[in-house]
């Protein structure tokens, strides 16, 4: 019998919910607390089972204005600081599973050897960073990758396995399943690096105007900051 529920209210699209889900899932378990949650597209993917809220007049929480322990409240952040990996990459594999058939399905995409994730879309018109294609040659060049391999992956480019899933999750499947992946200033390869096991380099994306394509600079590791939103910080897992 769990002593109290929390309430995640995603907000956002598939990697930024993912971080909401896990900051709530792990905090559930670490009070022994229910989980309910509104409808979301990472119950489409994973094999996971979540309740839905039946009480709407909990308090509103958010990482700043919970206190660690409290219980029955409505959870509704993108928990994209530091302060939120209160969970570690071993647990968000443990929890995000994919499901039976969405495994068989994409089976079919076998791993690729170097990919590319890049997010532009609407970030010129927010000022966020717009990593160019050259910033990922460059990459490819400074790690000894070879960039004759490089394939790009982006939203604007249509599905490659239309289905009884989400459009986008080809694409997420192949970034999280390559041997290497550039990743882009974004939630979505953030948690495809994640959840996947291979080798991993990414965007520094501080110092330089946002709203326009721009040549950033790559590390190795997941950990930088993909957005320039104040609300976001540098992300450690504690077993990465």
């Amino acid at each position: 019998m769990s002593r109290g529920v929390i309430h995640c209210c995603p907000i956002g699209r598939f990697g930024n919910a993912l971080f909401q889900f896990a900051f709530c899932k792990a905090y559930a378990e670490k009070h022994d607390l229910k989980l309910v949650m509104d409808p979301w597209d990472g119950e489409r993917v994973f094999d996971i089972a979540i309740d839905r809220p039946t009480n709407y007049a909990l308090p509103d929480r958010d990482e700043n204005s919970l206190v660690d322990g409290e219980i029955n409240f409505r959870y509704r952040s993108y928990s994209q600081q530091q302060k939120c990996l209160i969970y570690s990459r071993a647990d968000v594999r443990r929890w995000l599973k994919f499901k039976p058939h969405i495994e068989d399905a994409m089976g079919v995409l076998k791993p690729e050897e170097l990919l590319a994730h890049r997010r532009v879309g609407d970030y010129p018109g927010y000022m966020f960073p717009c990593l160019s294609a050259n910033s990922y040659l460059l990459a490819c060049r400074q790690f000894g990758l070879d960039e004759n391999k490089l394939k790009f992956i982006t939203e604007e480019e249509p599905t490659l396995l239309p289905g009884p899933w989400p459009d986008f999750l080809p694409d997420f499947w192949r970034l999280s399943h390559c041997n290497t992946l550039l990743r882009g200033n974004s939630s979505f390869s953030w948690w495809a690096a994640t959840l996947g096991h291979g080798e991993v380099y990414s965007p520094v994306i501080e110092g330089k105007p946002g709203g326009v394509e721009t040549d950033y600079p790559f590390v190795k590791g997941n950990h930088p900051r993909f957005n320039s939103a104040a609300f976001l910080t540098d992300l450690h897992l504690r077993d990465e």
